[in-house]
């Protein structure tokens, strides 16, 4: 979870090293939602805007959020 200077801090949540709840909220009114992901350890909830996703992919329904958790024995 190192260089998060260079990120948008708009774009992503961040848990304290033990660990902690991030949320993945869905962007499309008809669909709308919250998610609440618990994390053990160290973790990272990444937004990803309408529009703003993962335009390499050849669907258009992308996912609205990531989340990357540390996992302790391999840094």
């Amino acid at each position: 979870m190192n260089n998060l200077e260079h990120l948008e801090k708009s774009f992503y949540e961040k848990t304290v090293e033990s660990g902690g709840t991030l949320y993945i909220i869905e962007q499309e009114k008809e669909g709308e939602a919250k998610l609440a992901v618990y994390c053990s350890n160290e973790a990272l909830a990444f937004a990803i805007e309408p529009g703003n996703g993962f335009a390499y992919l050849k669907r258009r329904n992308t996912p609205d959020g990531i989340v990357f958790m540390k996992n302790k024995e391999h840094g």
